[in-house]
């Protein structure tokens, strides 16, 4: 029975005392006031590990300068013991367990240890019966039939699974057997290819297997020597089939040139020739355009002058005198000689603008003519750069599409004979390996027949591991009818109880509870099989807690129970059933002591005359 717990700095509380009673303890209050906390605390300190975190460490109080403590004094066989746990977050500084003052031991997995041979039960019963916790009320069930399951914590309780472990090491040796039998029988086979009188010496099978792994790697080398050589080919025949496109590409470029070359086998030559011939031409028309320009330049400028002499001559045409000074000469000038002077400017000015514009004409032809020059030219020069680079990858000395087509098929068919040559030498390869493998399989069975000395021999070796196979499966079946037997047995008054207080609580009648293989809850009521999942959320928790309490009373001497929130997801109908049952629960001796968390206060005022009914408000 605990009898109080001490916490500083522990979650939600900075420092704190709480007294338990024996009988059933209600920790009352609101959500994250700290309940879970408390029954957390008491479950590091039997346990030293916590079920709501993967690490106690991370319960210590947030913002805390000091470690967390917990003093946790509890009453078992009459005498007084207390544990103390330290904890920092960033590691677990002290524990100890104390009897009448006095420390039995120190350390943390030490007291964890010394605490489970105390009470009898060891951390795993203590977290799936003695502990049920909050969200997570149906943990236990869902656990698979193995070491940590309750199943197997009530067998080791009723001594059945000393059985259980002789059955496992039975499955153990019987598939060591069947292994060894497998083997055997292929040793046997060895014997059984063998010809009538056929030995094997094992050196001169392994100087074949020399022999042969030689010729394979020298295939290899010359098969990698061909793969060499036909890549190269397909690399050349890609240049060439390149060339040949380029070089019709240029030719069609050519064909569109004025005057273009005859393309005869050097017409490289020849578009250097007109190459050279079009840029002659080029400069000639530009020598013909620089003069002209500056002919143009000098009529501009007389064309100017004119006008300007004939504006003066407007300006001096309107004064009234008869006779004027020109504004050239200072010449006396009658008004009739201006006019004669206007008339013979406005002729001159009129056949120069004529002059002009034909100038002008003869200028933009020209230009006509260089532009196409430099088109041409620039064709020209681009097929003559594609040219060059054909004429330098292939050194040949006429750059033809016969000539290279020609050279194109000869390499296609240099290629097609090494790509022959190459099939064949893998196909030699390949029956060189089968003559390998062939000669790898009578090495190893020389190497078994040398072993076993006969076959008779292997034979024996076959049929005792065959009787021993046969020995293994007698002794395995009897194993499993003694588990089942001890099974229906021992555990029959254990599924009796859980089957009385269910009736009981429920007031059915034909109604039984029973426990899977797997830990897992059966109704059976009235001939008919109720799975878990048929089940509602009220009854699966009402299940739980009395298979807990049931089990915790049979087979843990520990005398108390911890319970957080069970009546949290039950109707009103079925909380009060529980605490109904809880109450009962001690009053009949089955527990000293319950301590069980909830915010269900309205419930349990009822309860508040039992003197054994304890609420604590937090």
């Amino acid at each position: 029975m605990i009898k109080s717990i001490e916490l500083n700095n522990w979650k939600a509380f900075d420092k704190g005392k709480i007294d338990f009673l024996d009988g059933v303890n209600f920790l009352v209050g609101r959500n994250a006031i700290g309940k879970t906390s408390v029954l957390e605390a008491i479950c590091v300190a039997f346990t030293g590990e916590a079920l709501t975190v993967d690490d106690p460490r991370k319960l210590v109080r947030e913002g805390a300068n000091e470690p967390a403590n917990i003093i946790v004094e509890f009453l078992h066989d009459l005498k007084n013991y207390s544990i103390k746990r330290v904890i920092s977050k960033e590691r677990r500084l002290f524990s100890a367990v104390y009897f009448n003052g006095e420390m039995k031991t120190q350390g943390w997995d030490e007291v964890s240890n010394y605490i489970g041979d105390l009470l009898g039960i060891d951390k795993n019963f203590f977290e799936r019966v003695v502990y049920m916790s909050e969200g997570d009320i149906f943990r236990f069930l869902s656990s698979r039939s193995d070491k940590t399951s309750i199943m197997a914590q009530i067998e080791q309780a009723l001594a059945i699974d000393k059985m259980t472990d002789l059955r496992d090491e039975v499955k153990r040796q019987t598939e060591f057997y069947q292994n060894l039998e497998v083997e055997q029988k292929k040793q046997v086979e060895c014997f059984s290819q063998l010809l009538p009188q056929q030995t094997l010496e094992t050196s001169s099978l392994e100087a074949k297997h020399d022999e042969i792994k030689h010729k394979i790697d020298a295939l290899k080398k010359e098969i990698n020597r061909l793969e060499e050589e036909v890549y190269q080919k397909k690399q050349q025949a890609d240049r060439l089939n390149n060339a040949i496109q380029k070089i019709n590409e240029t030719k069609q470029t050519l064909d569109t040139l004025v005057d273009g070359p005859s393309y005869e086998r050097e017409f490289l030559k020849e578009t250097q020739l007109k190459r050279e011939s079009l840029e002659k031409k080029l400069n000639d028309t530009e020598q013909k355009i620089e003069p002209k320009i500056k002919e143009k330049g000098a009529i501009e400028e007389r064309i100017l002058a004119i006008k300007k002499i004939l504006d003066l001559l407007f300006l001096i045409e309107k004064e009234t005198e008869s006779v004027i000074a020109c504004p050239v000469c200072g010449k006396a000038l009658y008004a009739n000689e201006v006019k004669n002077l206007k008339d013979k400017f406005t002729v001159e000015k009129q056949a120069a603008q004529s002059n002009l514009n034909f100038v002008i004409r003869e200028i933009e032809d020209l230009e006509t003519i260089r532009n196409r020059y430099n088109a041409d030219l620039q064709k020209l020069r681009s097929c003559e750069t594609t040219l060059g680079v054909i004429y330098e990858s292939l050194g040949k000395e006429y750059l033809s599409q016969e000539i290279i087509s020609g050279s194109r098929n000869n390499l296609l068919t240099e290629l097609h004979l090494l790509e022959n040559e190459r099939t064949k030498k893998e196909d030699e390869k390949r029956e060189e390996e089968k003559r390998l493998y062939e000669t790898d399989r009578l090495i190893e069975l020389a190497k078994q027949t040398s072993k076993l000395g006969s076959k008779a021999n292997a034979e024996a070796s076959v049929t005792a591991t065959s009787k021993a196979l046969l020995m293994l499966d007698l002794i395995e079946q009897a194993s499993i009818r003694t588990i089942e037997w001890e099974r229906q047995s021992k555990l029959e008054p254990v599924y009796e109880d859980i089957a009385n207080v269910w009736n009981k609580m429920k007031g059915e009648k034909d109604s039984r509870i029973e426990i899977d293989d797997t830990t897992t809850p059966i109704l059976l009521k009235q001939g008919r099989r109720f799975e878990l999942s048929q089940l509602s959320g009220g009854e699966k928790t009402a299940l739980l807690v009395i298979i807990r309490t049931v089990l915790c009373r049979k087979f843990a001497p520990i005398g108390f129970m911890l319970l957080d929130e069970p009546l949290e997801h039950l109707d009103p109908e079925n909380r009060r059933m529980v605490i109904d049952f809880l109450v009962e629960s001690f009053e009949k001796g089955w527990l000293d002591q319950l301590i069980v968390t909830t915010f269900e206060e309205s419930l349990l005022r009822k309860y508040h005359a039992y003197s054994k009914v304890n609420i604590l408000a937090l």
